[in-house]
């Protein structure tokens, strides 16, 4: 991927042109993040996330969490050993952290490089990770994206 930044004092407003040979899940995916980007809150998309636990606030890279998961009203992100209360909706940190995060069931986000096994089961599936003792619940309705997903993770 070529990116060019042109400065020109002569347009009134940020113009972001995409020239490619061909539309493609990759083309879609940077249309929908900079749809996203809003302008006037450029400081709530780049902000960092924030993990809370205890009455301690850390601050690690997002590599780190295997999966985000709802308990109630609340956000966890889980990673390897711990899990830290996220002040932020879920929908909220699907569209931050696209696309290396995607949505496995209503109330679940994946690093979908974070995965090691894929278990069927007759309401979904369950997602293993490595090191960890911890498991992911996927819906019958998002088994399907995920697999897909994880088929073009492996082709790159």
């Amino acid at each position: 991927m070529k990116i060019t930044i042109e400065i020109d004092a002569t347009i009134p407003d940020l113009e972001v042109v995409l020239r490619t040979p061909q539309f493609d899940d990759q083309v879609a995916q940077l249309q929908v993040a900079l749809q996203a980007f809003d302008t006037e809150q450029p400081h709530e998309l780049l902000s960092p996330i924030t993990y809370l636990k205890d009455d301690t606030e850390y601050y690690f890279n997002n590599a780190e969490v295997l999966f985000f998961e709802t308990d109630g009203r609340d956000v966890y992100a889980h990673t390897n050993d711990e899990a830290y209360l996220v002040k932020h909706r879920l929908y909220e940190l699907e569209q931050r952290l696209q696309p290396t995060f995607m949505r496995i069931s209503k109330s679940a986000l994946l690093n979908v490089h974070a995965v090691y096994g894929l278990t069927r089961t007759v309401t979904g599936a369950t997602v293993g990770f490595q090191n960890s003792p911890k498991i992911a619940f996927v819906s019958r309705r998002y088994f399907k994206d995920l697999k897909e997903r994880l088929e073009e993770e492996r082709n790159l």
